[in-house]
C-alpha cells in the first residue's frame, strides 16, 4: 500500500516537474540537490512512517496521534535552526498552545 502511495504522488508530480523543466526552470542536477531528494525520499517518507508505526505500537493510536500537533513546532524549531528563522514572541505561543492542548488531551479525568 505504502509503494502504491508513493508511485501515484511520484506519478501526480511528474507533470508538474516536465511543466517547469519546459518553463526553463529545471532542477539542478547538483550533488546537493540529489542528496535532498534521497533525504525527503528516505526520512521524511519511509523513516518517518516506520516511527509513527512503532510509536502506534508502543503508545496507542490515540496518544500517538497527537504527534501530528508538534509537525508545526518542529518545522518551526528547524527553521530556527537550519534556516536562520528570528524566533518571535508568537513561536513560543503558538508552541506553547500546542503543547497546552496535548497536556489537555492526555490528562487523565478526575
Amino acid at each position: 500500500m505504502l509503494v502504491a502511495l508513493f508511485v501515484a504522488g511520484a506519478a501526480m508530480l511528474l507533470p508538474l516537474y516536465g511543466a517547469e523543466t519546459l518553463a526553463g526552470r529545471p532542477m539542478p542536477l547538483s550533488a546537493p540537490a540529489l542528496l535532498a531528494v534521497v533525504y525527503v525520499a528516505a526520512c521524511a517518507s519511509v523513516l518517518a512512517y516506520l516511527a509513527y508505526n512503532r510509536a502506534v505500537a508502543l503508545v496507542g493510536a490515540n496518544t500517538a496521534g497527537l504527534a501530528m500537533h508538534l509537525v508545526p513546532v518542529f518545522g518551526t524549531l528547524l527553521a530556527i535552526l537550519l534556516l536562520g528563522e528570528v524566533p518571535r514572541v508568537f513561536h513560543a505561543l503558538g508552541i506553547g498552545l500546542i503543547a497546552a492542548g496535548i497536556w489537555l488531551a492526555q490528562r487523565r479525568p478526575g
